[in-house]
């Protein structure tokens, strides 16, 4: 993997003490929050150095018990494997023991929401969609949504099936794109297909989602996979007019076109299920 992180305000990332989210960037620095509430300031180029050495030793992999310890409703624990001899620490991510229920408040909408439902609207995007396990319905139900894989840590909730495996879980802590709900404009994705191949999904089930997560002020825009080295990322209408509407109603005809073919909707922490159309 390339050296060329970049951190963005209000992502999460790993390191060997745990998960922790950018809260501002300055010249040489980080100014992060760990899961725990705790606060440190780290320095930018050991902190890459850290994501590389994890991710290409696997230590982004983390192992959720299969037998709940007396704790586990308060939370996930997590321990990092050994090198050498080494041992890692072990992190934790943890609540009060309820799980609050997903907010269903209003989101603030970005200054130009309405130059992107015009452009929606000229390309004939009628929904989102997500997919997932259909044994994961009765838990989406419960929780009243739809939860990016670290806030599902946090709040100590296990999926039955999760549609990304390891290896994207790993580039999604070296993105910066852990705390995200990922939907697409076609449900016809490559990468379902790979996860139907390797088993992570039984009885798979598109979520239709509804247009309005786009006007958000955090949702983001890739112009292909999240994880590509070359994709483009942002939040405006400009960067989503980028995107290759054209490619979402066929299929594409070479690898560049199935690279833009999985362009992608970046959704903050949580997605309430009101905004769910089908479920």
């Amino acid at each position: 993997m390339s050296s060329d992180i970049e951190f963005v305000i209000g992502s999460s990332y790993a390191n060997r003490k745990g998960t922790y989210v950018v809260k501002e960037v300055r010249e040489n620095t980080l100014l992060v929050q760990y899961t725990d509430g705790e606060t440190a300031e780290l320095n930018i180029a050991i902190q890459k150095r850290v994501i590389l050495n994890m991710s290409a030793g696997g230590y982004l992999s983390k192992e959720v018990s299969q037998e709940p310890s007396p704790t586990a409703q308060q939370g996930i624990a997590f321990s990092l494997p050994q090198e050498n001899g080494a041992t890692y620490p072990q992190f934790s991510y943890s609540n009060s023991g309820d799980v609050n229920p997903i907010s269903d408040e209003p989101r603030q909408l970005k200054p130009d929401w309405k130059a992107i439902r015009q452009i929606a609207e000229a390309n004939s995007i009628k929904c989102l969609y997500h997919f997932t396990d259909s044994s994961n319905l009765e838990s989406i139900r419960q929780y009243r949504g739809l939860y990016s894989w670290v806030r599902l840590a946090q709040l100590g909730i296990q999926v039955s099936r999760p549609g990304g495996g390891e290896l994207s879980r790993q580039l999604d802590a070296y993105k910066g794109l852990g705390d995200y709900v990922r939907l697409c404009f076609n449900p016809n994705q490559p990468m379902k297909a790979v996860a139907i191949k390797e088993g992570r999904l039984i009885q798979p089930v598109d979520l239709k989602i509804d247009l309005e997560i786009l006007y958000w002020q955090e949702t983001q825009f890739t112009d292909q996979n999240a994880t590509a080295n070359s994709m483009r990322r942002g939040n405006t209408a400009e960067h989503f007019k980028t995107i290759r509407f054209d490619l979402m109603k066929r299929r594409w005809q070479n690898e560049e076109e199935k690279a833009l073919f999985q362009a992608e909707v970046l959704v903050k922490s949580s997605l309430p299920i009101k905004y769910i159309r089908n479920i």
